[in-house]
């Protein structure tokens, strides 16, 4: 884990010298995000997004961090926090089209929060999607599709919703 935390600092310390590289703006976010410290991941992805501002990756992983800071516990608004993270997460699945992988991801969040009814009917949007191999979208980049995975998510959110039925 040592070698982890070096690269971490020398990458940060190449930001601080380059604040204008977007690779470097994004990988110090992740490390942010993969650390906790969730408010610094958010400043460095909007700084990103000024840059990129049609980047679905760049609205995922703001969903994502925001989603993030909605669940802990020292946080001072969870509810603003949650309805950030669903307005990134809306504009992601705008960005990308509505095809298995952003609503799985929406899916996703909304199991994460709680709200099962909202995941269990994405989940069952997936699935009704007809399974592609691999598609491009108009971006250029590849749709991967993720119908396997949402039938396993529907039988969890169920299972957490309601557990005493299904016993």
């Amino acid at each position: 884990n040592l070698p982890d935390v070096r690269h971490q600092k020398f990458e940060l310390r190449v930001l601080l010298k380059n604040p204008d590289n977007l690779p470097l703006l994004i990988i110090n976010a992740h490390h942010c995000m993969q650390n906790g410290t969730f408010k610094f991941a958010v400043v460095l992805y909007q700084r990103a997004l000024e840059r990129l501002p049609r980047s679905a990756f760049l609205h995922l992983c703001l969903g994502l961090c925001f989603l993030q800071l909605s669940t802990v516990r020292y946080t001072q608004r969870p509810y603003g926090h949650a309805l950030e993270a669903f307005a990134f997460l809306y504009r992601y699945k705008q960005l990308r089209g509505e095809c298995q992988e952003t609503l799985y991801n929406l899916g996703r969040a909304f199991h994460h929060v709680g709200l099962l009814g909202l995941a269990v009917n994405c989940y069952e949007k997936v699935l009704q999607l007809k399974p592609g191999q691999m598609r491009w979208n108009q971006q250029g980049t590849t749709v991967h599709e993720s119908s396997i995975l949402s039938a396993k998510g529907i039988p969890m959110s169920i299972n957490e919703s309601h557990p005493l039925d299904l016993r």
